[in-house]
């Protein structure tokens, strides 16, 4: 319980619960400060550098869940 990691229901709960009671102003502020965070020990202090890596990252984790589905979907289509 508590770990980081994908799956894990009651982190995602407590996520959600702790962005809600968050204005947007200071999600945006908490974003900014995570992604200068990377942009510091990544890319030297490269805002756009930054930007641009976790758009691929999102990106490619979005492509990778698209065929994850369609390799169920296709799975389950061949069972009798």
């Amino acid at each position: 319980m508590g770990a980081f990691k994908i799956g894990n229901a009651e982190a995602a709960v407590g996520g959600r619960a702790r962005a809600a009671k968050l204005s947007p102003e200071r999600r945006r502020e908490i974003a900014l400060a995570g992604l200068q965070a990377i942009a510091d020990k990544l890319f030297d202090g490269d805002l756009v550098a930054a930007g641009r890596y976790m758009s691929s990252r999102g990106a490619a984790a979005r492509r990778a869940a698209a065929a994850r589905r369609r390799a169920e979907k296709a799975a389950k289509e061949r069972k009798p």
